[in-house]
């Protein structure tokens, strides 16, 4: 009779992409995951199977979680500008980390089509995300009908993703601050 799993197979994911998160995906140690996840290491190998397959499932963890809810965030505000301005708001106050998106495509997606296609399909989501808000804004008159909604939405996540790099880096708030005012003065 097979034995019944002793840990939340979510928070476990959840654990392991913060640590792929804050360490990268190659200075992660097996025993960094294991440690982290609270799990044995037949429990790892179980459930996860290795290394790299975990790591494209906490891709799709972070996609089903994080990105959606920048996602919800976009769609959920009627004002398709104040949804951008808020959302560039949100970015600015919690860029430490970076994007878990951005961080994996530096490290991997030249050589890992498998993570590229995730991180691909991430990028697209907020994309359309931000396709949509562009074009209620024009819809309201708050941006520009005449601007190419679709151009306009691939400059705004271009934009986050070197805010988040940009802050790695070391550029402090004021500087993103001033670096945001000129990203959503293409709007006006």
């Amino acid at each position: 009779m097979p034995r019944t799993r002793e840990f939340s197979e979510t928070e476990a994911l959840d654990q392991a992409m913060e640590v792929f998160w804050s360490k990268g995906y190659e200075a992660t140690t097996l025993q960094d995951l294991i440690f982290a996840m609270g799990i044995s290491k037949s429990s790892f190998y179980e459930t996860f199977g290795n290394k790299h397959e975990l790591l494209l499932s906490a891709i799709e963890n972070y996609v089903e979680t994080k990105v959606e809810a920048v996602v919800k965030l976009l769609d959920g505000e009627p004002s398709g500008k104040k949804a951008i301005e808020d959302i560039f708001g949100i970015y600015i106050e919690s860029c430490e980390k970076g994007c878990f998106l951005c961080n994996c495509s530096l490290e991997l997606s030249r050589h890992d089509p498998a993570v590229a296609e995730k991180i691909a399909g991430g990028m697209a989501r907020i994309e359309e995300a931000y396709c949509r808000a562009v074009t209620r804004g024009q819809g309201a008159g708050e941006i520009p009908p005449g601007r190419d909604a679709r151009a306009l939405a691939r400059y705004l996540l271009n934009s986050e993703n070197g805010i988040f790099i940009s802050a790695q880096a070391g550029l402090d708030r004021e500087a993103l601050k001033d670096v945001v005012q000129v990203v959503l003065s293409v709007l006006k």
